[in-house]
């Protein structure tokens, strides 16, 4: 049997490691909360290769007396708490004492420290939990930390590390977060050599949500402003006209501490009930203060979960602040501004008349193509068949309107479109009157327009007569046209008549002895559907202005993780590095705005639906189809009912909704008269 012994010291400071820090980010934030216990206004903190190689934390705080460096890297070395009972009325950030002595055991770690009153600071490395140097020098009040190389002794945490870009992207959250908490310290964060967020410290709340989130959802922000029960709450929640499609933009802070809390977003999100759309949820950044002695917030070493004593009161605090905000958001008058009207604009009698009143303005001169290519006219007759083929004698270049980007890619020059028209002309020409009227025994021959004796019948060529001309390089066209007449003949519509519309919701039709009942927002739902999946990967427009939208670092790793597949639904992203996306060109065939369609994508990304042609592209097709469809209990006009109704029924593709539901249902005759007892 294995004797127990106790595990060797560099050991049990690995596995302690492994509870505090699990990635870059963790120590970021360990390091940032250490700053602001320090008192200090002013937090620089810089990382290259997503802080794998490279991290610094520099403050202005209070600094480290030189003797009691050495004792900050051991484990359980704080300043924050002296006996049992301070546990229940933590009011600092770091307290545990495990921060400096978990980063200095899997990684390489100097420290520069200088308190005011002394004349010279104190530098301190360690290396793998070993001190490695230890001597006074020169530096400025406050506090600097480098981290190298992180988990440089221990290979396998390193390998279960993201991409530099993510890993980055964390560290970004992280400061974000840290900012909202502390609106009164000034944050700069650096990455690779580049300021990306800088935020003034002024103490103003919005100022650092609009640093942070930028100001398009910093200005749709609702205050926040209510107590109870001794719980004060306050911040901003965002309007529900400007709600995202996950609840990446939910921050909430208790007594200044970042957490997570499912009691909190719960009543948050019903508060919003009926006000938002389903699919949607609200933004905030709630601040709530509660007496130290009501929450535990040692239940993780990672400090981001808590626990209440009494979770009801946190949440009607929660609930109520917010359903009084947006009560107070509906009913301010002063969203309304009544604007003096603008003068009237001068009008014009003609283009000549504005340009003489207008002489600063000159005309512009319109430059046209002069250059035209022609082709002959040629006349062929038969003794059955008199078909008249014309080309006409000028055909202008001009420059085409591109609707898709391969289009956009091609050039459009005078020389390329010779070239393709010397390559092959296609003419379609419809069928003229003939001198003499064609036997009915042979109304599906195909007589060649060359000469009079008759082919065998085409069954791929149908409908029209094609002229092939092939231009040679000394551009005299041969032809070698024929005639082809069709013979097939389509599948006749089914009638149906609509009878009217019960609750504006459901279409009441008759038609071959039953009576059918069709959902119209289910219907055109499943048409619109169908009809995106046919264009969805057809065409994109590229927009005159870029849309900047801010993500949270969730929904940009998801975004810059899977652009491959995003890239394919026709939206161009330009990623840039403080966690904002540029919109430079979308899908043809959506009509919900940027902001809408990158947020829903980001969404269906995170929950890892990343298959080309699976679940989220289908979800996001849905959700398009479904907004752009028409809506129940709208009225709508018997022609639209009649030609809906028509569609339906003719097409056997479209009986069940994208989600499932059923869009028709049939009654037989038999089935009425079995109910009504006449069988």
């Amino acid at each position: 049997m294995p004797t127990i012994q106790l595990l060797d010291k560099s050991v049990a400071e690995l596995i302690a490691a492994g509870e505090v820090i699990e990635r870059p980010s963790s120590v970021i934030k360990e390091l940032i909360e250490n700053s602001v216990d320090a008192g200090a206004k002013h937090i620089t903190i810089e990382i290259k290769s997503g802080g794998i190689s490279y991290m610094r934390i520099t403050d202005d705080g209070c600094g480290i007396a030189f003797s009691e460096i050495p004792t900050a890297f051991l484990r359980h070395a704080t300043s924050k708490i002296r006996k049992a009972d301070d546990l229940d009325c933590i009011g600092t950030m770091g307290f545990r004492g495990e921060a400096l002595a978990s980063v200095a055991a899997v990684a390489r770690v100097e420290m520069m420290t200088k308190r005011e009153c002394d004349e010279l600071g104190g530098r301190y490395k360690i290396e793998g939990g070993e001190q490695t140097e230890y001597e006074s020098c020169g530096c400025p009040n406050g506090t600097t930390v480098i981290i190298r190389d992180l988990f440089y002794n221990t290979p396998a945490r390193l390998k279960f590390l993201k991409k530099d870009v993510s890993e980055g992207n964390f560290i970004a959250s992280v400061v974000d977060k840290l900012a909202l908490a502390h609106p009164d310290i000034s944050f700069r964060f650096i990455r690779d050599n580049k300021s990306v967020r800088l935020t003034f410290g002024d103490g103003s709340l919005i100022s650092t949500i609009k640093a942070v989130f930028g100001r398009q959802l910093a200005e749709s922000f609702v205050p926040v402003d209510f107590s109870i029960n001794d719980i004060e709450v306050t911040g901003f929640v965002s309007s529900p006209l400007f709600c995202r499609a996950s609840r990446s933009m939910q921050t909430f802070f208790v007594n200044n501490r970042y957490i997570k809390s499912t009691t909190c977003m719960a009543a948050l999100e019903e508060a919003y009930r009926n006000s938002i759309m389903v699919g949607k949820f609200p933004a905030c950044v709630i601040f709530i203060k509660i007496r130290p002695e009501t929450v535990d917030v040692n239940v993780h070493p990672a400090k981001t979960e808590i626990r209440f004593a009494y979770e009801k009161p946190v949440f009607d605090a929660v609930y109520l602040a917010t359903k009084n905000a947006l009560v107070n958001c509906a009913n301010d008058k002063k969203q309304i501004e009544l604007k003096p009207a603008e003068p009237a604009k001068p009008k014009y009698e003609s283009r000549a008349d504005y340009f003489a009143k207008n002489p600063e303005i000159k005309p512009a001169i319109q430059q046209t193509l002069t250059e035209k290519i022609t082709a002959p006219v040629t006349e062929i007759k038969t003794e059955e068949v008199n078909v008249q083929t014309v080309y006409p004698k000028n055909i202008p270049v001009t420059p085409a309107f591109h609707s898709t980007r391969a289009e956009y890619n091609v050039k459009n020059s005078l020389q390329n479109v010779k070239e393709e028209i010397k390559e092959t002309i296609e003419i379609s020409v419809q069928e003229q009157k003939t001198t003499s009227k064609i036997p009915e025994n042979k109304a599906e021959e195909v007589i060649p327009l060359s000469q009079p004796a008759v082919e065998e019948k085409s069954e791929e060529q149908s409908g029209f007569k094609y002229i092939n001309a092939a231009i040679n390089s000394d551009s005299t066209p041969k032809y070698t046209p024929h005639t082809v007449i069709k013979t097939e003949e389509p599948e006749p519509e089914k009638e149906i008549r609509v009878i009217g519309e019960f609750s504006a919701t459901y279409i009441i039709c008759e038609a071959e002895e039953k009576l059918i009942l069709i959902d119209k927002h289910a219907a055109h739902e499943r048409i619109r559907f169908e009809k995106l999946k046919e264009e969805f990967f057809d065409s994109s427009q590229l927009l005159i202005d870029r849309t900047e939208i801010r993500l949270s670092a969730e929904e940009y790793n998801a975004l810059q993780e899977y652009y491959s597949f995003v890239e394919q639904t026709g939206l161009e992203l330009m990623f840039e590095d403080d966690l904002t996306v540029s919109v430079t060109a979308m899908p043809t065939v959506v009509r919900c705005t940027p902001q809408e369609l990158v947020s829903l994508i980001a969404e269906r990304l995170m929950q890892g639906n990343t298959e080309q042609s699976g679940a989220m592209y289908d979800d996001i097709l849905h959700s398009m189809a479904c907004k752009s469809a028409i809506k129940a209990n709208d009225r709508t006009d018997i022609a639209q009912l009649d030609a809906l109704a028509r569609r339906v029924y003719n097409d056997e593709k479209i009986r069940f909704c994208p989600h499932g539901r059923p869009v028709m249902i049939e009654l037989s005759r038999a089935k009425l008269e079995h109910f009504f007892g006449r069988s």
